[in-house]
This record gives C-alpha cells, structure tokens and sequence, in this order.
C-alpha cells in the first residue's frame, strides 16, 4: 500500500464513521503535519479497516509530500481544463479564488517549484508557511468532498501522474532529506 493510499483509507475511513469529522479533518491533518510523534495524532482516526494504523505508519514527511504533490495536480488539472488561477504572491490567503479555495497558492507554488529547480521546498515554504494549512484544505476538498472541479480519479489517473513524475521525484527528494 502507498502512502497515498493509507491516507485514503484512514481518513475516507474515519469520515464515514464519524461524518462530523468532515469539519474538523483539515485541522486533524495540519496537527498530524505539525507533530513528528505518529501517535500523538492517531487518536482521531477510525480503528475500523486499519485506519488508525495507516496513519501511524504514515510520517509527517510522508503526509507533506502527498500534499504538496496534490497541489501540483490541482494546479495542473485546473490549467488543463481552461480554469484561469492566479498564482500572485499577493493573493495567496485564497481572496481571489473563485472556483477552488487554494487554487492560487497551488498555482504559485508550482510555479516556485518549476523555476526554483534548484531551491528547496522548504524554503519555498519557510517564504509563505500561511499557505500550509491552504495546502491542506484543498487536498481534503478534492480528495474527500466530492469536489465538482477535480475529482479523484483525474487526480489519481496514472497517464496524468507519469506527466508530472520528474516533479514528483523532486518533491520527495526534498521533502524526505529533511530527515
């Protein structure tokens, strides 16, 4: 199982057995992010399906690069389907966003990974840290709320994933040398 794939499973999971969670999930997410000990968060998560051992496995590393490369996919789908984003520094806090609360702040920092080839993502995200919990939001809006925009299956379409593989590979080299 990816890591991707154990993210899905615990949080889907955890969702359909606690539907209240759907308001409380992007902050179950960021605190998982924020805490390096897996078992400090595993206590939101549902312990039916494995769920809650998914996201034990999962480190906060691992988390990070699947939301960071969510956002590379949503500002591609949305540039592939003719949705104009902004990617304006200024309108990171989403003030712009029409279609998709995020949209900005993943068009930018796919951008800053496109032309920053030899920048860390950490400090492309140390410049911004705001857009974290941004970051966050959208890939619990596209992955777990039935989003109109993108679904998941555009996002998982392994044509579209082998296109931005070499981005990719660069989000999980950086983020996984932190270690």
């Amino acid at each position: 199982m990816t890591n991707l794939e154990k993210i899905d499973c615990a949080v889907t999971t955890t969702l359909e057995a606690h539907p209240d969670y759907h308001e409380i999930m992007v902050e179950i997410l960021m605190k998982k992010l924020l805490e390096e000990d897996p078992l400090v968060t595993a206590k939101f998560f549902s312990r039916a399906n494995d769920a809650r051992a998914h996201m034990i496995e999962v480190s906060d590393l691992d988390l990070l690069s699947e939301i960071v490369k969510n956002a590379v996919k949503v500002s591609y789908l949305l540039k592939e389907k003719g949705i104009e984003t902004s990617s304006s520094e200024q309108y990171l806090d989403g003030s712009q966003d029409d279609i998709l609360f995020g949209s900005t702040a993943c068009h930018w920092l796919t951008e800053e990974l496109e032309k920053q080839k030899d920048t860390n993502i950490d400090d492309i995200m140390e410049s911004h840290p705001e857009i974290l919990g941004i970051l966050v939001s959208v890939f619990k809006e596209v992955r777990y709320s039935n989003n109109f925009i993108i679904t998941v299956k555009e996002l998982d379409n392994l044509r579209f994933i082998t296109k931005l593989s070499s981005i990719f590979e660069k989000i999980d080299n950086d983020i996984h040398s932190f270690q």
